[in-house]
C-alpha cells in the first residue's frame, strides 16, 4: 500500500478512537511511532501489542499521541531519561533492536543511556493499546477483556492497515486469539519456554509484558526477555513473508 492510502485509512481508524472520548478522558494515540518510515520499510515490520497507556502528568485526562512522542528527536530527554515507561519501553526498544540488526543479542549491544540513539529504532515499529483512554500503572484482566471487546474492530482494523510480519504481545496475546484466527494453531516452544505460532508467514509471540513487575532487572531489562524474542524472530525468518534489508 502506498503511503497516501496509508494515511487515508490510519485518518480512519484515528477518527473511530476519538468517539471514544468521555467526558473525563481523550484518547492517547497509539499506531505506527512514524507513519512513513513505517509504511515505506522494505525489512521486517513489527507490531507490539501492549495493553494502555497511562498518563500522570496529565491527570489520567489523555489526549495526547504517544506515538509522536515516541517518534520526538527528543523523546530520550522528554520521556525516557527519567520515566518509570522505561520498564516498558527499554525492553521494546533492544528487541527491536536485535530484531532489524541482523539478530544481534542484548550483550553485544550498548546500553541505551549510553547510545541514546538506540532509541531512534521506534520510528521503524508500531504499538497497538487495547484501551485507548488513559489506564493505570497496572492492568486489571477484567477491565482489559471489557475494553477489548468494545474495541475489537477498530484493533482488528489496524493490524490489517499495518501489516507485520510480527505480532509481539505483551501479555495481550490472549485477548487476540479469535480475531487473529489462533485458536486452532499449534505453537512452538522458544528455549526460554515462550509460546509463539506462525501463521500465514507471520508470527506471533506470546511473550510477557516488557514492564511486568517481579522480574530480575538490570539497566531496566530482562536479558532473556531480549533475546528470546530475538531468536523467536531468527529462527521464524523462513515462514516471514519479507527479509531484512
Amino acid at each position: 500500500m502506498d503511503f497516501t492510502n496509508f494515511e487515508i485509512e490510519q485518518n480512519k481508524i484515528e477518527k473511530l478512537i476519538a468517539k471514544l472520548e468521555t467526558d473525563e478522558k481523550s484518547p492517547i494515540c497509539d499506531g505506527p511511532v512514524d507513519p512513513l518510515i513505517y509504511c515505506q520499510a522494505n525489512g521486517l515490520k513489527i507490531l507490539w501489542l501492549l495493553k494502555e497507556a497511562y498518563d500522570n502528568d496529565g491527570d489520567g485526562a489523555g489526549g495526547w499521541s504517544l506515538a509522536k512522542l515516541l517518534g520526538d528527536p527528543l523523546v530520550y530527554e522528554k520521556f525516557l531519561k527519567s520515566s518509570k515507561s522505561k520498564n516498558t519501553w527499554y525492553p521494546v526498544i533492544y528487541s527491536s533492536f536485535g530484531i532489524l540488526n541482523n539478530f544481534i543479542k542484548y550483550d553485544d549491544m550498548e546500553f541505551i543511556d549510553k547510545d541514546q540513539s538506540m532509541v531512534s529504532i521506534l520510528r521503524k515499529i508500531a504499538f497497538i493499546n487495547i484501551n485507548k483512554l488513559a489506564g493505570k500503572s497496572t492492568s486489571n484482566d477484567i477491565d482489559l477483556e471489557r475494553i477489548f471487546s468494545q474495541n475489537k474492530e477498530i484493533l482488528k482494523m489496524q493490524i490489517e492497515l499495518y501489516n507485520p510480519d510480527i505480532v509481539i504481545g505483551g501479555n495481550s496475546l490472549k485477548y487476540y486469539m479469535g480475531i487473529l484466527n489462533l485458536n486452532g494453531v499449534s505453537p512452538v516452544t522458544s528455549n526460554y519456554g515462550t509460546k509463539y505460532y506462525l501463521e500465514k508467514n507471520r508470527v506471533y509471540i506470546n511473550s510477557y509484558h516488557p514492564g511486568r513487575i517481579g522480574i530480575k532487572r538490570d539497566h531496566y531489562v530482562n536479558e532473556e526477555y531480549i533475546d528470546d524474542i530475538i531468536e523467536i524472530v531468527e529462527n521464524a525468518l523462513p515462514f516471514l513473508k519479507r527479509n531484512i534489508t
